[in-house]
């Protein structure tokens, strides 16, 4: 239960998420291929998704997230002695496209 100042309350159900991963190194470029899978009793949905990483530096990412397909590319590289790391998503949406940009950087 939330309490808010205004003397509202909201109650927020328990949310239970089972999921399971599978990740295979690869002799070929220094790659991985990760698989994932994952059932959301709030939502009452199920993701599951691939990712291949290419030289532990791109990753390029699909799945299906709700019946919905999701696509996305990752980039790790070095810059000025420092790991940045950029990320893109696209994904189907009942409300049209969403396209998500996000970054880090490690030092």
């Amino acid at each position: 239960t939330v309490y808010w100042n205004t003397k509202k309350q909201d109650k927020i159900p328990l949310s239970t998420v089972f999921s399971m991963a599978y990740s295979q190194p690869l002799k070929f470029y220094n790659s991985t291929v990760n698989i994932a899978s994952e059932i959301d009793s709030r939502y009452n949905t199920v993701r599951y998704g691939a990712e291949f990483i290419l030289l532990q530096k791109i990753a390029l990412r699909a799945g299906i997230n709700a019946g919905n397909p999701a696509i996305g590319l990752g980039l790790k590289f070095n810059f000025m002695n420092k790991l940045i790391h950029l990320d893109y998503s696209f994904k189907s949406h009942d409300l049209g496209a969403l396209h998500r940009i996000g970054g880090g950087l490690v030092w």
